[in-house]
């Protein structure tokens, strides 16, 4: 009986240790959830950075890049270590502020392999959110965070994130999404809208039309595989003094073939009329749009459906900016260019384009517009696509390779993305600047 007694009163001395000890260590744990921090970049959505939500109040003296440690996974990547580039308490959308708060935005290095929101569907051919996205974020040996004066040295924050809810995307801000319209022929279409404010004037209004791996029916893919959203910049306003920015959604892609299939011009294109109705249905429908100020563009299938449109409505249409554009030059007869041989027209390619080879496409197409006397065609023609930033470096002797330290040559995209240009405000021709050319266009109906 002795021996049971003295059994007894172990175990339940044990389990008072085991309770204190789990008490004291869940009183030195900051529990919390977390929103990825967004960005569209040159080249696509980029997580660079994530706002945590913690129970306590963070002392915000407390707070340092040096105190955290993130590894990432998705569908894409497994226990990536994500580099710290600057921590701080802040407001729940992640500004910072220099006061005590209850949340704590940690901002990471991103680059064209690092952090990417986006998932390609080789199936399906198009851009994606990423699905079973997490961050690990814990705080690094020997430092801690303060809350009310008491220190905490573990984190117990929620790593997995839902992409599709759980993510803060400032640069969206200004947008209206998702909205939608159902042409005559029975086609949805999804798109965004960046309205300016109003100011008791007409204004221009520019669409954008994607590339083929931005269809489906969510509006921040458009805006993000591209950097759509800089045309809502103060920059690009500041040249039109506000222009309403249009950006449509095909459901499939611009270049599908009413027969089924794609066309590089030999057919019709499935969705040419029904996306000229829904823009001038949107032009009636707001009444400050100036009808003489309509101003078309996009890149690859959206090059393709820019020429297909204006060479088919050329009095409608003020200018047009097609890049990369994918009609084939071959499928283009003189008479479809004597349409379009007074239309303002900026075309943007690179010489190392694989995916819609210039002499194939564009090259030749701007050289039959000159000689049939085009006075309002422009072109900016890259060697290739690189880096403009500053920020990132190739290896040198193989650019196309991201390289972790400072090199003497820029970081080389594909030669295909040469949208970066336009998106960036780089395209010139001599003293001239393709924004504010756009600016400048009016037709004369």
């Amino acid at each position: 009986m002795r021996v049971k007694k003295l059994f007894a009163e172990m175990i339940a001395f044990l389990m008072v240790l085991a309770t204190s000890s789990q008490l004291a260590f869940a009183s030195n744990v900051l529990t919390g959830t977390q929103k990825a921090y967004v960005e569209g970049d040159d080249w696509g959505a980029a997580v660079t950075g994530t706002v945590i939500h913690f129970n306590k109040r963070i002392d915000w003296r407390s707070v340092a890049k040096k105190d955290f440690s993130v590894v990432e996974n998705s569908q894409d990547v497994t226990d990536k270590s994500r580099k710290v580039i600057a921590a701080y308490t802040s407001d729940s959308y992640g500004r910072k502020v220099r006061y005590n708060s209850y949340y704590v935005t940690v901002r990471l290095y991103s680059s064209p392999r690092d952090g990417s929101a986006f998932h390609w569907n080789a199936t399906a051919f198009r851009n994606e959110w990423v699905k079973n996205y997490s961050l690990k974020v814990q705080l690094t040996s020997g430092n801690t965070l303060t809350s009310n004066g008491r220190r905490y040295s573990l984190l117990n924050v929620t790593p997995s994130i839902d992409m599709m809810t759980d993510r803060i995307i400032p640069q969206l801000d200004y947008w209206d999404l998702d909205l939608t319209y159902k042409a005559s022929d029975g086609t949805q279409y999804r798109y965004a809208q960046y309205v300016p404010k109003r100011d008791n004037k007409k204004n221009a209004l520019v669409i954008w039309l994607h590339g083929g791996g931005e269809g489906g029916t969510d509006t921040t893919i458009p805006l993000l595989a591209n950097k759509v959203t800089a045309y809502s910049s103060k920059k690009f306003q500041s040249y039109f003094k506000g222009a309403y920015i249009l950006v449509p959604q095909t459901p499939t892609f611009w270049m599908e073939s009413v027969n089924g299939g794609s066309t590089t011009g030999q057919t019709a294109a499935k969705f040419e009329k029904s996306l000229f109705e829904f823009i001038k249905k949107y032009v009636k429908n707001h009444k400050d749009i100036d009808p003489n100020r309509v101003i078309i563009g996009g890149c690859s299938n959206g090059g393709y459906m820019t020429m297909n449109l204006i060479m088919k409505h050329p009095k409608y249409f003020a200018a047009a900016y097609p890049i990369c554009e994918g009609y084939a030059d071959k499928y283009i007869t003189n008479k479809q260019l004597k349409k379009i041989v007074n239309m303002p027209i900026w075309f943007t390619y690179a010489k190392t384009d694989t995916t819609l080879d210039p002499k194939i496409y564009s090259e030749p197409t701007i050289k039959r517009l000159k000689k049939l006397g085009a006075g309002n065609i422009h072109v900016s023609a890259y060697k290739d696509v690189h880096d403009t930033t500053g920020r990132f470096y190739g290896i040198e002797g193989n650019p196309t390779v991201l390289s972790d330290t400072k090199t003497s040559v820029p970081y080389e995209y594909s030669g295909h993305w040469s949208w970066i240009y336009y998106d960036n405000n780089k395209n010139h021709e001599g003293w001239l600047n393709c924004w504010k050319w756009m600016s400048r266009q009016r037709a004369h109906h």
